[in-house]
This record gives C-alpha cells, structure tokens and sequence, in this order.
C-alpha cells in the first residue's frame, strides 16, 4: 500500500464520518480522528505542523485543545522535533507507533471497501489490488476485457520494474476496474527480463500475452521472432490511431514493420540540487570540468559530489555511450538528414570507431573523475540506488532517467522536493547538449495463441488510447496516462523541462546503433568500461578491447593502435593520416 492510497481511504472515511455526524453529532471520538488524520496526511505531504495548527482541527476550543494536544505528546502518540536555528520553535508528527497502527486501519478499510462494493473475494490480500486516487470515467475499461479477466483468466504482463510499469499495475490492479491482481504482473530487472523474453520463446505456448521491450532490443527480438509483428491486430481492435502519431510508430518499427506500441519514453537529465548551489554561490555547471569542480567543493559530510549509473554491465554501458555524445562522439558521426525527434543512429562500424577516438577516451577519463566525486558504492548502483542517495540528499547532483526522478517530487521519502534544477548536459570537446532518449514499448509473443494475441492488443489499445489524455511531447509518450493527479502535478517540474527540451530539438537516439546486436554491443562496453573504471584495466587496453570486439560482431574484424599519449585511431585512420589524406578525431 503507498502513500497515495492512504491518503485516499483518509478523504474517503472522512465522508463517512461526516455523513454519520450529521446524523448524531454528539459523538465524543471525533477530535482524535481529527487530530491523526492531519498528522497523518501533514507527515505524507511534508507539511509542517505546530501545535497551533493541529489544536485549529480538533473541534474543540483552543484551550482545551492545547491541553487534548500535551497529552498525546505526553501519551507518546505525538512527538515533537526542533524547527529552525533557535531551538525555540517545534513541529509535531505522529509517533511510528501511530503511523504504523494507522496504516494497518488503513489496509483493513480498503480490504472492507473492495468487499462491500463486490470488486473482490472476501478473505482476499489488499496488496492483490489498488485504490489510488479517483479517475475520470474514461478510465473504464472495455467490457471484453472486465469479462475476460473472469472468462479466460487474467492477461500476465512480463514488465520493468520501475515506476513507470507500477503504475500501470495500480490502474490495471484497481478494484474499480475488475481487470486483474498484482499477480498479473511479473518486473523484473532490465537483463533478467530479456533474458525472460527469450526463454519464453522457447516455449510451446507463451507464459505472458503483453511484454515490456527496451527500444534498443527491438531489432534483436524482431529479428529473432521473439515478438510479433502488431499492425494487423491493431487494425483488427480499432486502437490504430491511437499510434498514427508518424514519431511514436517509428519508435515500435524495425525494417518497416510495426513490432511495438512505445507505451513510455525516458530522458536521461542532469539534475542539481538548487538549495545547495545557492547556498554555495555556484553557477550550475555547463561542462565536464565544471561538473568535477562542482562536485568537489560540494561534497562534504553527509554528501556526495554526483551520483549516477555506473553498476556493472548494462547501467554503465548506458551511461558510456550517453555521455560519449556529450563528449564529442556519436553525434559528430551521426550523418543523415533529421526526422521529427529522432536522428540517424550510429552503425556499428562508426561506433567502434568512436570508441578508440578521443572522445571515447575523454569520456572514459570523465567517469573516472565522477567516480572520485561519488558515493564509495557507486560501482554497484544504478537505477533506483542511485536515485535513492540523490533522493535522500545526500548527493549534490546526478543524471537520473526523467521517469524515475518524478519520484524526487511525489515519493514520501524524498527530501528534496521542489529543490532540484534539471539542466542541459553537461559537455566537453563540441559534445552535444541534448539529452538522450530511451524507453519502453508494450508488445504481444510470437508463441501467443491468436484469441489471446486479440485480447492482448485490446488491453494495449486501450492502455494507449488516444481518448486517455496521454501525457506525450511531440508525439512521444512522456508520462502515464495512469498516473495519478498528484504524481502527474508532482512530475510537471520534469515534464517542463522535456517540453522545453522537445521544442528545441534536443533530444536523441544517437548513443545507441540501430542493429540486432545492439544487446551485446551493451555487454561489452559493460565489461570493458567497469574493467576500466575498477583499474583491472588500462583506459587504451580497455577501450581497444571493446572496439576490437565489437567489430568480430559484424564480421568486419580490425585492429586498433595502442597510442597513449595521442590520438586514438583506427588503422584505417592512422594510414590516412600517414599519407596526408585525413585527419585524427
């Protein structure tokens, strides 16, 4: 149970209350209910609380509840915590015991709700469902899927585990909606789930009806006939236009065929916190040296310079090729013409290349500089880790995926509400200051069977749906259209900062190749790049290593010089540059 469904039983018994009040309003429990369900909601919202507040919610004249208040703190349901730099000044919070026995009446009135209004089984787990904040009537789903749920058994979704799919299952685990339980639902880790995917080809008959796919893997599974293609099936359920926007569809094509509906798109931001450069006098930070500086003059007890992904295998390979962009790399070998926010992406040749150039060696020597500024741990986080340190304030800055740091607004542990600045990215050497993009399409199993396979692209029609208001910037999914109203108010900082990134044609998809083998391109750089920043490796062996690597995959094997103290050159450029033809990069 979250914060957001707590919050909601708290409205919801409150109505209850006041219609039995108006009924017999001599009841004498009513200043306590009062008195917790601020303190409850003011903790949930990070709203400060004195005692002069709380006494003005009790119903009781101020003095009485002056003295109702002290014996509650006295009681130890109440305690008081220091507010401001006198000492003199306190804010009031309910005790962990309160919290925790509220939470528990909180659980047992959802349950009791569900029953009462026939969404449920009596005796069923709470956490098997959701009840987030109220939607709009377009939120009712189909009836073929309400019926379905109970007709042919529940569709099994194979997704990330990250916030965005969360809430997916909160909309699609709503007792309101009747579509299906938790259970339906199977996150995993970005490796683990592809490693899934395929496995659940092997099988005679798919385990899931709808599968989440990184962008980056669609060639490799549309080529493999992991997933099938959609566009007669959309046709079929009526949800094609839903998908006619020319940059979405482009997202779930390979070679022309559509393979995917993109059900979210992430950014990769850099982020700072603004508290700590006002308080320090410093500029945000334009540049890698900048960004260094930064850092170490931030850094002090209890905080860190940055923090960002640099986990072993995929997080720090994303984080590679991301920041190879900026550092004069892929884009300067990104030729081709621009359509809408996607430009041509680096072929794999082109890549290997930009790995043993000097971009790739600053960018190698720029993560080693962030690793001196970051948590010790830094070499075994990504992802949510990451985003926990910056959310707990302990980091000065960080690159975080924008649809994880929506959880920096509306996440009850964050410290750091509406004290973040998302910048351009930080470059170096003529990089570019666009933004990565990245993200996730829904797609149906080849190994579906047909009737299930309609079923599925109902659910992902409606899922996307054009009539759902869903949250896009030119034309591409930004944020849930499930979200909630809070997550999506507390998300808007984020969501600005696309928009106005959009509107200027920052953003792109040149850190990644466009080809099949793009999976273990990824494990490579995770290999060679971790060696590296572990010095297990020199940056010359390592980065040549990859290059060399990388190259057998497309049966175009090179060899690559070892020149410490100059450029880093192909053979094929070195010889060029030997006859006067060419110059390094």
């Amino acid at each position: 149970m979250n914060e957001l469904e707590v919050l909601r039983i708290v409205t919801l018994i409150e109505k209850v209350y006041g219609a039995f009040d108006r009924a017999m309003p001599d009841r004498d429990d009513r200043p306590f209910w009062n008195t917790v369900t601020h303190l409850v909601r003011s903790e949930y919202m990070k709203k400060t609380v004195t005692i002069t507040s709380l006494c003005s919610v009790t119903g009781l004249p101020y003095a009485t509840s002056r003295r109702f208040i002290r014996s509650l703190i006295s009681q130890g349901l109440i305690v008081r915590s220091v507010r401001g730099k006198s000492e003199k000044t306190h804010s009031l919070h309910p005790s962990e015991g309160m919290m925790k026995a509220f939470e528990s009446y909180a659980r047992e009135m959802k349950s009791i709700f569900a029953e009462a209004i026939g969404a449920r089984c009596p005796g069923e787990s709470e956490d098997e469902y959701y009840f987030g904040e109220a939607r709009a009537s377009q939120f009712v789903p189909p009836n073929k899927l309400t019926s379905a749920a109970f007709n042919r058994g529940e569709l099994q979704f194979l997704v990330n585990d990250d916030p965005y799919f969360a809430a997916l299952r909160n909309v699609w685990t709503d007792f309101r909606s009747n579509l299906g339980s938790t259970s339906s639902f199977h996150p995993h880790q970005c490796a683990e789930m592809r490693r899934e995917l395929i496995e659940n080809s092997k099988r005679a008959v798919s385990r899931y009806d709808i599968v989440s796919v990184n962008l980056s893997w669609l060639g490799e599974l549309a080529e493999s006939n992991v997933i099938q293609p959609i566009a007669d099936l959309l046709d079929q359920s009526g949800y094609a236009s839903s998908v006619a926007d020319a940059d979405m569809k482009a997202l779930g094509q390979w070679n022309g065929e559509n393979y995917g509906v993109p059900i979210y798109c992430s950014v990769n931001t850099f982020a700072a916190r603004s508290d700590v450069f006002e308080e320090a006098g410093l500029k945000y930070p334009k540049t890698f040296d900048e960004v260094i500086a930064a850092g170490r003059k931030l850094a002090g007890p209890g905080r860190y310079g940055i923090v960002w992904d640099a986990g072993p295998g995929t997080p720090v390979a994303q984080s590679f090729m991301a920041l190879m962009a900026a550092a004069g790399g892929s884009p300067l070998l990104a030729r081709g013409p621009r359509t809408g926010l996607l430009r041509k992406r680096l072929q794999e040749e082109e890549l290997a290349d930009v790995i043993v150039s000097d971009a790739g060696h600053r960018t190698l020597g720029y993560m080693h500089r962030l690793v001196e500024i970051s948590p010790p741990t830094i070499l075994k986080s990504a992802w949510d880790d990451s985003l926990d340190v910056f959310m707990s304030g302990q980091a000065a800055m960080g690159y975080i995926w924008s649809m994880r740091a929506t959880r920096l607004e509306y996440d009850i542990r964050s410290l750091i509400k509406a004290r973040v600045k998302y910048l351009l990215q930080p470059v170096a050497f003529g990089g570019t200051r666009a933004s990565p993009l990245s993200g996730f399409l829904l797609a149906i199993p080849t190994n579906l069977p047909k009737e299930r396979a309609r079923l599925a692209i109902e659910a992902v029609g409606w899922l996307i749906s054009a009539k759902s208001d869903h949250q896009r910037e030119r034309g591409l999914p930004m944020a849930p259209r499930f979200a909630t109203d809070s997550e999506m108010k507390a998300s808007s900082r984020v969501l600005s900062f696309i928009h106005d990134l959009a509107q200027k044609g920052l953003l792109h998809t040149q850190h990644r190749p466009a080809t099949p083998r793009f999976p273990q391109i990824e494990a490579i750089l995770g290999d060679e790049v971790h060696a590296a920043l572990r010095r297990e490796k020199d940056d010359v062996s390592a980065l040549n290593s990859a290059a060399l690597r990388i190259s057998r995959l497309t049966e175009k094997p090179r060899t690559f010089l070892d020149v410490p103290n100059g450029p880093f050159l192909s053979v094929r450029d070195h010889a060029s540059v030997r006859q006067g033809v060419g110059s390094a990069r």
